[in-house]
C-alpha cells in the first residue's frame, strides 16, 4: 500500500476531526495539489485559533510552503 493510500485511508477514519483535517492537508500536499491544500490551511487556520493566519497572506511564498507551514505547526499547536 502506498503512503497516500494509507494517509487517505486514516483520514476517512477521522472524517470530521481535527486530525482528519490535518491528515487531508497531507493527503493534498503529498499529490501536489497546493490549491486544495492551501484551501483546506485557510479552513484550518480559521479553527485553530492559535494559528498565525498571516502566513497564508505572505507573498512571494508558494500555496505548498503555507499549507506545510499550517501541517507543521498546526498539530504543535493542539499540545498542551
Amino acid at each position: 500500500m502506498r503512503v497516500a493510500d494509507r494517509i487517505a485511508a486514516l483520514a476517512a477514519e477521522l472524517v470530521g476531526t481535527q486530525q482528519g483535517a490535518y491528515l487531508r492537508l497531507a493527503l493534498e500536499l503529498v499529490h501536489g495539489r497546493d490549491e486544495r491544500a492551501v484551501a483546506l490551511a485557510t479552513e484550518i487556520v480559521g479553527w485553530a485559533d492559535r494559528l498565525e493566519p498571516q502566513w497564508l497572506e505572505a507573498s512571494g511564498v508558494p500555496d505548498g510552503i503555507k499549507a506545510a507551514h499550517v501541517l507543521t505547526e498546526g498539530p504543535l499547536c493542539t499540545i498542551d
